[in-house]
């Protein structure tokens, strides 16, 4: 989004250029976490992972709503959904890899992170009645993030399922994939 932030928002980039600094080092430090635990023997194993669809899915969520340019979309998607799912995940996750001895600081700065994320963007979002025809297509792009991202998830662990929700962001049906 930063890339695409057209010069009459240029006022934004600051919030996504420290968005992406604060994860700049994030990918490298998963890098060490995996060799560290052999998940990886090297570097280079990395490139022979098949990426899942689900995974290709949430990645072109975020590239959709680059392109789309529509900066309320991308801050309920990404920081207000995703962000606040992965932060729920990092607290959960954290300290049991701890507790298996298999704790890293790359699951620690997430829990304090992604919590910072997911809350940052709330004051530049534009206020729309929930059941306006805007404020329900933000609510549907927040929830369509979420569901993506939680495929995303168990798509690494085998598990064939889709969580889809309503408008009102209850559980509406399980999808197996």
């Amino acid at each position: 989004m930063l890339g695409h932030t057209s010069l009459a928002e240029n006022w934004m980039m600051p919030f996504y250029a420290k968005h992406a600094y604060g994860e700049a080092d994030h990918h490298e430090m998963l890098m060490q976490w995996m060799l560290r635990h052999k998940l990886l023997r090297n570097r280079g194993e990395i490139n022979e992972v098949i990426t899942t669809l689900e995974t290709n899915a949430c990645v072109n969520y975020a590239y959709q709503m680059a392109i789309e340019q529509d900066r309320d979309k991308w801050l309920v998607g990404l920081n207000s959904g995703i962000e606040r799912c992965s932060n729920d995940f990092f607290k959960m996750v954290s300290p049991k890899m701890h507790a298996i001895e298999a704790g890293d600081a790359y699951f620690d700065v997430h829990v304090e992170a992604d919590e910072h994320h997911s809350i940052m963007g709330l004051d530049y979002i534009e206020p729309h009645d929930p059941s306006s025809f805007r404020g329900q297509q933000l609510i549907s792009k927040a929830l369509e993030g979420i569901s993506l991202w939680a495929a995303m998830l168990n798509s690494w662990i085998g598990v064939d399922y889709l969580p889809k929700f309503d408008l009102d962001g209850d559980l509406i049906r399980h999808q197996k994939l």
